[in-house]
């Protein structure tokens, strides 16, 4: 068995409360996993997808419930300096990331083709959150982020941080000095999201 790396170990004892057992939690309370499923885990080279596929793996190692899993980067559109740090951040944290030339959008499909049944994607409490705000803001909607959710017949999207907040993400970053992509928006400055 593969031992846990710096980062791991971090994860699950100084933020133990705030990022591994919400995670956790949040997976069985919604029965996220069954035994036998396969995970498309997305990264997408920033800290939140870094966090959730560090949580991920050791999941699949030591987790109650035996899954497999892949994980998976769309690049299209990143430029050679940013698949550069997303790769550098994959090698450091030990995860074994696919790269697809692709958009984030196909990650569905992308998931599909690779017999997965399941697609879990970094977002957390505070996208969720974001998520109705610029719903009611801008499109006079009221849409919530759903901790899982069927995207085809055959794929169901989950998200294993939905109680993780965003600042815990950033302090356990900040911690093992992890270098990682900006997110599209900051809070500072809310965006329409598809």
């Amino acid at each position: 068995m593969k031992l846990p790396t710096i980062y791991e170990n971090s994860l699950v004892s100084d933020f133990k409360n705030v990022l591994w057992v919400r995670c956790i939690k949040t997976v069985n309370e919604y029965r996220m996993l069954s035994p036998g499923d396969k995970v498309c885990v997305g990264i997408s080279g920033g800290i939140d997808s870094a966090a959730l596929a560090v949580c991920m793996m050791r999941l699949q190692r030591f987790g109650r419930i035996p899954f497999e899993a892949v994980y998976t980067a769309a690049v299209s559109g990143m430029d050679e300096a940013q698949r550069e740090l997303l790769a550098v951040l994959c090698k450091t944290l030990d995860i074994p990331v696919q790269t697809q030339d692709v958009t984030p959008d196909a990650l569905p499909e992308i998931a599909q083709r690779c017999g997965c049944n399941k697609l879990a994607l970094g977002l957390h409490l505070d996208d969720a959150a974001e998520h109705i705000l610029t719903g009611l803001l801008f499109e006079a909607r009221m849409q919530a982020l759903l901790p899982r959710v069927k995207e085809t017949p055959a794929l169901e999207r989950i998200l294993p941080f939905y109680r993780v907040r965003r600042e815990h993400i950033r302090q356990w970053q900040a911690q093992n000095t992890l270098e990682a992509l900006p997110e599209e928006s900051s809070p500072e400055q809310i965006t329409v999201r598809d």
